[in-house]
C-alpha cells in the first residue's frame, strides 16, 4: 500500500477521516529580490524529508506581450523564465539555486541510493535515435544541506546510465525525437511509473502514454492518446487500475481523459470548463488535491473520495496566518469566494483595477515526506502568489509581487485505521473463502475414499459370491455329471435356473461350459469346493486374520491418501 498522500481541509476537524495543521506562510521571495518580478509558482519536487525545490515563473520588467489581435507590440525576447528556490528545513527558509542547467524539475523521476534521495533527469537535448527507439544520458540531482559557511545547493552529477524509450510498438518507422510531458506518476504498490510523451516521426507526431518497470530508465509504449500532448499535463491515479489525465493544448483548453485499465484504453476526452489553467495535483490512495485550476484566487479542490473533491479557500487561510501587511484585500476575498471577475485578470491589456487581480491562482502542492518517520503524518508545501500590481507587474508605489509557501502537516491516523479495518475485513473474507475451499476439497477427498472402499467391498463380496457358487456348482452339478460321464461316456452338466436363481448371472455365464472343475484336476477342485462350502476352523481363523490384515492395509492407504490430499 502506497502511503503518504492525503490532503487538505482548512482546519483540524473540518473533514472526517483526516486532520490538517497549517503553519504560518513563509515568503519565498519577492520582485525586489531580482531583475524580474515574481509571478507565480510553476511546479515543485521533493527531495526527501523537509527538502524541496520550488520553481517560480518570473516575468521581465514591464513586460507586456501582444499577440496577433493585440494593440501591444510583440516582445523581442521571452517574457518569462524560471527561478528555482530551495528549502532544506521544511519551508522555513528558501535560497535561490544558482546552477540549474538541465534540471528537469517535475519531469524528473524520484530515486534512492545509499539512503540518499535523488532525482533522475533524462537529457532530452542529447537524445540519440537508434533503430527501435531513442536513448539519452542521465543526470542525477541531489540536495546538499549546507553548513555554517555554505548555503544549501542543488547538485548535478553525470551517471553511467541511460534513459531508453522503445518505440517499435508505437510505429515501425524510425522516430525523429521524443519529448516528455512535465508530470510523472509513481505507483509504488505496482512498481510502475507512468508519463505522457510526444514521439515525432518524419510524417506525423504521436501523443502516447509510456510506462516504466525499472525506476524510470526504460520506457515502454502503453497506448496512443486521442488529443495532442503539450508540456502542460498532469497524470494521476484514480483507483486500483484507474488513471486520469489533464492536458492543456495549444488552444489553451484543458482536457480530461480517464482510464480504468492502467492506460491501455481511454474514455472519450472532455473539455474541463471549471479550469482555465492546468491544475497542479497531488494524489494518493486516500485523498486527491487539485489546485490552481483557474485564474484568480488561490484555491484547492480536495477530498478523500476520488471525483468528489470540494473547494478550499487558500487565500482566506493565508489571511488567518500571515501578518496584516501581507493580507489579501477583503474585496479579493469576496472574489475568491464567488469566483467573480477572475478571467479578465490575465487578458490583454491587463486591467488597472488590481484589487480583483491579486493572485494568478496557481498553486503547487509538494510532498515533503513523513516527519520523524511517522507514517501517519505527511508534510506538504502549499505554494501560491500575491501580486502587487496584477498580472502586469507592480508599478512604482505599489506592493511587490511575492510567492509564499505554507507548510501543511496532515494527520491521517483515522483514515489509515479505517483503511486497515477495511483491509482486515478483506483478509477475513479471503480466509473464509480459503477455509471453504479447504473443506470442500477435504469433503471431496473423503467421498473419493469412501467410493474406493465401497468398490473394494463390493468386489470382495462379488468374488466371495462367485467362489461360493463355483463350489456349489462343482458339488451339485459337475460332480453328478462326472459320474454319469463314466456310465455313458458323455459329459452333460445340467444347471437348474430356478434352483440357482441367486446366482443366475453366474449360471448364465457357465451353462454348457465344462468349467475349470471338469479338467483332470477335478478331485483337487472338488476338495477346494468342499472346503469352501464347509471351511475348517483353522482355515476360517486364517480367513479372519487375512481379512483384518487387508482391512488394516486399506485403512492405512485411506489415511495416507487423506494426508497427501491435505498436504
Amino acid at each position: 500500500m502506497e502511503r503518504g498522500l492525503v490532503l487538505l481541509v482548512g482546519l483540524a476537524a473540518a473533514c472526517s477521516g483526516y486532520e490538517i495543521k497549517l503553519s504560518k506562510p513563509v515568503k519565498v521571495g519577492e520582485s525586489a529580490n531580482g531583475e524580474s518580478h515574481f509571478w507565480r509558482p510553476r511546479g515543485g519536487v521533493g527531495f526527501g524529508p523537509n527538502k524541496a525545490v520550488i520553481s517560480v515563473q518570473t516575468r521581465g520588467e514591464r513586460c507586456s506581450c501582444g499577440g496577433e489581435d493585440s494593440t501591444l507590440p510583440a516582445c523581442e525576447k521571452p517574457c518569462t523564465s524560471n527561478t528555482y528556490m530551495l528549502t532544506t528545513d521544511g519551508g522555513n527558509k528558501f535560497t535561490k539555486v544558482t546552477s540549474t542547467e538541465h534540471f528537469c524539475g517535475t519531469k524528473s523521476v524520484a530515486a534512492e541510493a545509499d539512503g540518499a534521495f535523488l532525482r533522475l533527469c533524462g537529457e532530452e537535448a542529447q537524445q540519440e535515435v537508434f533503430e527501435n527507439g531513442i536513448k539519452m544520458p542521465v543526470t542525477q540531482w541531489s540536495v546538499t544541506a549546507g553548513g555554517m559557511l555554505s548555503s544549501p545547493e542543488l547538485v548535478a552529477m553525470k551517471v553511467d546510465k541511460e534513459v531508453t524509450v522503445w518505440t517499435q510498438s508505437i510505429k515501425r518507422d524510425e522516430p525523429v525525437s521524443v519529448h516528455f510531458g512535465n508530470s510523472v506518476l509513481e505507483l509504488k504498490d505496482k512498481r510502475l511509473h507512468f508519463r505522457l510523451a510526444t514521439v515525432k516521426y518524419p510524417d506525423e507526431t504521436l501523443p502516447v502514454v509510456l510506462k516504466s518497470q525499472d525506476g524510470g530508465l526504460t520506457w515502454l509504449y502503453v497506448s496512443k492518446l486521442p488529443i495532442a500532448v503539450e508540456d502542460k499535463n498532469t497524470i494521476e491515479r484514480s483507483g486500483e487500475n484507474g488513471l486520469r489525465l489533464h492536458v492543456k493544448n495549444a488552444d489553451h483548453q484543458v482536457w480530461r481523459l480517464t482510464s480504468k485499465t492502467l492506460g491501455r484504453k481511454w474514455d472519450n476526452a472532455t473539455i474541463v470548463t471549471e479550469f482555465q489553467n492546468l491544475p497542479a495535483l497531488v494524489t494518493s490512495a486516500f485523498t486527491t488535491i487539485l489546485s490552481g485550476g483557474r485564474a484568480g484566487p488561490a484555491m484547492l479542490t480536495l477530498g478523500s473520495k476520488k471525483g468528489s473533491e470540494k473547494p478550499f479557500n487558500l487565500v482566506a487561510e493565508h489571511n488567518e496566518q500571515a501578518p496584516d501587511a501581507d493580507d489579501y484585500t477583503e474585496e479579493f476575498l469576496t472574489t475568491a469566494k464567488n469566483f467573480e471577475n477572475t478571467t479578465s485578470c490575465s487578458a490583454h491589456p491587463f486591467p488597472t483595477d488590481t484589487e480583483k487581480c491579486q493572485s494568478t491562482g496557481m498553486v503547487d502542492a509538494v510532498p515533503l515526506g513523513n516527519p520523524d518517520g511517522n507514517q501517519n503524518l505527511t508534510d506538504y508545501l502549499l505554494c501560491y502568489d500575491k501580486l502587487g500590481g496584477g498580472w502586469r507587474g507592480p508599478r512604482e508605489g505599489e506592493s511587490q509581487d511575492s510567492v509564499y509557501c505554507m507548510k501543511a502537516t496532515v494527520d491521517e491516523t483515522a483514515e489509515y485505521k479505517a483503511y486497515l479495518e477495511k483491509e482486515k475485513k478483506k483478509e477475513e473474507k479471503k480466509q473464509q473463502e480459503r477455509e471453504s475451499r479447504r473443506r470442500a476439497e477435504e469433503y471431496a477427498e473423503q467421498q473419493r475414499q469412501r467410493k474406493k472402499r465401497e468398490k473394494r467391498e463390493k468386489d470382495k463380496k462379488l468374488k466371495e459370491k462367485r467362489l461360493k457358487w463355483e463350489a456349489l456348482d462343482i458339488i451339485n452339478n459337475v460332480q453328478p455329471a462326472k459320474r454319469y460321464e463314466e456310465e455313458d461316456g458323455d459329459l452333460v452338466i445340467i444347471r437348474d435356473m430356478e434352483t440357482d436363481k441367486d446366482y443366475a448371472d453366474f449360471v448364465e455365464e457357465s451353462v454348457g461350459i465344462p468349467d475349470k472343475a471338469t479338467n483332470e484336476n477335478f478331485e483337487e477342485a472338488l476338495k477346494k469346493a468342499q472346503e469352501a462350502r464347509e471351511p475348517a476352523p483353522a482355515a476360517e481363523e486364517k480367513e479372519v486374520v487375512d481379512s483384518e490384515s487387508a482391512d488394516g492395509e486399506d485403512a492405512k492407504k485411506d489415511s495416507d491418501a487423506k494426508a497427501d490430499s491435505e498436504s
